[in-house]
C-alpha cells in the first residue's frame, strides 16, 4: 500500500503492519478512518458499526470498508483501493485539528515511518 507523500513521492506503508504500538484502542490497534470509497481494513484496525464491509474468502482474503454509499453516485466502485493520485483519495488525506482517541499511537507510527 502506498500513500502519496508531499514531497517524497509514494511512501510504502506495509511496514506499518504489526508494528508494536498500545493505547485507548488495545495494543497495535488504530481507529479505521472510513471514507466514500472503498479501503483495505488490516487487522490493526478498529472499525465502527458505520460501515459498509465486504469480506474477502477464496483466493482473495482482503477485508474493505466504507461509509455506507446508498444513494450515492459512489454506490457502485470497485472493490480494490483507489490509485495514489485519484482525487478522491487526495481530497480525504487531511489533517484535522481535533484528534480521536488514537491520535498518540497515529502520530508515532507517523513519525516513526517517516524517520
Amino acid at each position: 500500500a502506498e500513500v502519496a507523500a508531499a514531497s517524497a513521492g509514494p511512501v510504502d506503508v506495509t511496514d506499518l503492519k504489526g508494528m508494536p504500538r498500545g493505547g485507548a484502542l488495545g495494543p497495535g490497534r488504530f481507529l479505521f478512518r472510513g471514507q466514500m470509497f472503498w479501503q483495505e481494513l488490516l487487522p490493526e484496525h478498529v472499525a465502527t458499526s458505520q460501515l459498509e464491509f465486504r469480506i474477502g474468502m477464496g483466493d482473495d482474503s482482503r477485508n474493505f470498508a466504507r461509509i455506507s454509499t446508498a444513494g450515492s453516485t459512489l454506490k457502485d466502485s470497485p472493490l480494490e483501493p483507489l490509485d495514489v493520485e485519484h482525487p478522491l483519495l487526495i481530497q480525504s488525506a487531511m489533517c484535522v485539528a481535533q484528534g480521536r482517541e488514537d491520535e498518540a499511537e497515529v502520530a508515532t507510527a507517523v513519525r516513526g515511518a517517516s524517520s
